[in-house]
């Protein structure tokens, strides 16, 4: 999941400073200046990228054939990733040029196509195919010694190495295009690739370090005002809070981005910002809001985006164990072990094998979850190795300069550690059984745990969203329920209905009879505007003697109906408070939308419906009227 700006920029810029000495037509300045901006990183949103191409492609003529290479470059790159058809789009474009282009003439563009073909790979979930594109495209660039594009080559091909795990390899290309585009001077790539290296360190296991990159980064990007890469970065800083498990300073920054991307109707970005913060939320137990935000996730991310696919099926699986669905559970984790291993993520992919041997436990099937437990102990081993691995590549290339005596020394310690774990394991495979038997009385405690915290925060959710009196909903949970059925409504173009309604001389019944006679009318009118509504409606408490109805998938004639039978029912029941000297009414308020209503938000609907309210009263009371507002 890479920021759309870096993926466009990234072909504009690779190696074009190489081709000056080609340049054999008539001299452009202007094409050249608009290339040369691109090439600087300056340009740093898609639709800019894309006007630079439509004007330099005017400016440029038919037989400035060094020009045209420059460009197509960026016509392969400029290709929006989170769209599969344009995934589809830019490796059929690549594979049309690929067969055309001589090396010996343009071998930057060569294989500057063949990594733009690799990088939509990568992204439709093709991640051999990937790998070995970008091993092809290191190779040639080594060979033509191009040393833009082997910097350039390095970085993707360390980027896709740390998403998979391998993290040896991912910071030892990594650091070698680090030191390639500081000796070439290109600051934005420079900055571009710390954070690949700051998020390698982060997805190895020292997340303390990462941030402190991060932080140097996003400085950085403040005061040049990028605030697409502060997203992204941030995003990268949320992670490592996740793992020094600060969970919610990591949701604080995960709705930071959701918000932005919701102010910029980008609706991808901000699903995926969506399950970021699910994520977090089922590590502090906070299962309701989370299924909240995986639920809005679901209607937009689809298996044609396999990356946050996986993720999306992983806390899927997590909500369905706490909601003791176990076969769902399954299901989700089916999915995702095979997106994680398509994918080649490696890290997730031993989380959900441990987590598909936890739900076959609870359901009792050992067989099935000692395979799992057996499997990931084997797969873990492997990465133990590269870790260690990982270490040695660090200290070979000092990327820390101040760091190498205690990271040799923390070295030495961990490749020991892990030496006498082998031995262990390799002398005591035989009590795999007794472990599992451990593993399973450790998860069921887990679960009980889980339980009792999920009940305690459910608990306390529903005290600050209850109304004390009555026990209806209060205010702020009626309006964030009504704003989201709203946009429900408006998505799906389904008709919604609401009712205000308030007692009549309320104020009277608390002056005369007193405040304890004016609480038993709210409980009874609570009482009965409950059972008069169906299954998919809510009814709340919104103030005071003030109720709000929100009626689903209902039209105006439906709740004008609804409204006036919860009038003459208050009407009925105003004999069991006959002792009052004022008969006992409601007025009700009903507003509604469908497709032919433009309203921008609830509130604006609330509105109308207080209007209606209004009318209801200076009709006399005891009675229900329609908005007529458009």
């Amino acid at each position: 999941m890479k920021n759309l700006s870096n993926l466009c920029l990234f072909s504009c810029f690779v190696s074009l400073c190489l081709w000056s000495q080609f340049l054999w037509a008539n001299d452009n300045a202007k094409a050249d200046a608009i290339l040369n901006k691109l090439e600087e990183g300056s340009v740093v949103t898609n639709e800019h990228i894309q006007a630079y191409i439509d004007e330099a492609e005017a400016l440029i003529g038919a037989k400035d054939e060094a020009r045209k290479m420059r460009l197509l470059k960026a016509k392969c790159w400029v290709h929006d990733f989170r769209i599969p058809e344009e995934n589809e789009k830019a490796i059929n474009f690549a594979n049309y040029w690929l067969p055309k282009i001589k090396l010996e003439q343009y071998p930057v563009t060569k294989i500057d196509l063949l990594l733009c073909k690799s990088w939509f790979e990568e992204n439709k979930g093709e991640q051999q195919l990937a790998l070995s594109g970008y091993q092809t495209a290191l190779k040639l660039a080594l060979e033509t010694n191009s040393t833009r594009v082997v910097a350039d080559a390095y970085s993707l091909l360390g980027e896709l190495q740390s998403y998979q795990g391998n993290f040896t390899g991912a910071l030892t290309h990594l650091i070698k295009a680090q030191q390639l585009y500081e000796e070439l001077n290109l600051p934005y790539w420079q900055l571009y690739n710390l954070t690949g290296i700051a998020t390698s360190y982060r997805r190895f296991g020292d997340p303390q370090r990462a941030i402190h990159y991060y932080q140097k980064i996003t400085k950085i990007y403040q005061e040049n005002n990028n605030q697409e890469q502060i997203a992204f970065v941030r995003r990268d800083i949320a992670f490592a809070l996740e793992e020094l498990e600060r969970y919610q300073e990591a949701i604080e920054k995960h709705q930071q981005n959701y918000l932005y991307y919701k102010a910029l109707n980008k609706e991808i970005d901000q699903a995926i910002a969506g399950v970021e913060i699910a994520g977090a939320l089922i590590q502090i137990n906070k299962i309701a809001q989370a299924k909240v935000y995986l639920d809005e996730a679901q209607q937009t991310v689809t298996s044609d985006s396999p990356e946050i696919y996986s993720y999306l099926q992983f806390y899927l699986a997590q909500i369905a164990i706490s909601e003791s669905q176990l076969n769902k559970a399954i299901e989700h984790i089916d999915q995702a072990l095979a997106g994680f291993l398509a994918n080649k993520n490696e890290r997730f992919y031993l989380k959900s094998l441990l987590l598909q041997s936890q739900i076959f436990a609870q359901q009792a099937q050992w067989q099935a979850a000692y395979k799992a437990q057996e499997k990931y102990i084997e797969r873990h081993e492997i990465q133990d190795k590269q870790q260690i691995s990982l270490y040695t590549a660090e200290m070979r290339h000092k990327f820390d300069l101040d760091q190498v005596e205690s990271e040799n020394k923390k070295l030495l310690e961990y490749k020991q550690l892990k030496e006498n774990e082998k031995r262990i394991l390799e002398r005591n495979k035989q009590l795999q059984l007794i472990i599992m038997i451990m593993a399973l009385i450790i998860i069921m405690y887990l679960c009980y745990s889980v339980y009792k915290q999920q009940k305690k925060a459910k608990g306390l959710e529903a005290l600050a969203l209850t109304d004390h009196l009555t026990q209806l909903p209060n205010r702020r949970h009626m309006y964030k329920w009504g704003e989201y059925q709203f946009l429900k409504a408006k998505k799906y173009h389904t008709p919604l209905a609401i009712i205000l309604f308030d007692a009549d001389h309320f104020k009277k019944i608390n002056d005369e009879q007193g405040h304890e006679e004016g609480d038993k009318v709210l409980v009874r009118l609570a009482q009965l505007s409950a059972k008069l509504m169906r299954k998919q409606d809510k009814v709340g408490r919104i103030g005071g003697e003030e109720f709000l109805v929100v009626l689903n998938n209902t039209s105006k004639d439906q709740a004008l109906i609804i409204a006036q039978r919860l009038v003459e029912a208050v009407n009925k029941e105003s004999e069991n408070f006959s002792h009052y000297h004022h008969k006992l009414s409601i007025s009700a308020g009903v507003a509604f939308i469908d497709d032919t209503h433009k309203l921008k938000d609830f509130n604006s609907l609330v509105k109308q419906a207080d209007e209606a309210l209004y009318q209801a009263k200076s009709a006399g009371r005891n009675c229900a009227k329609l908005s007529n507002a458009e």
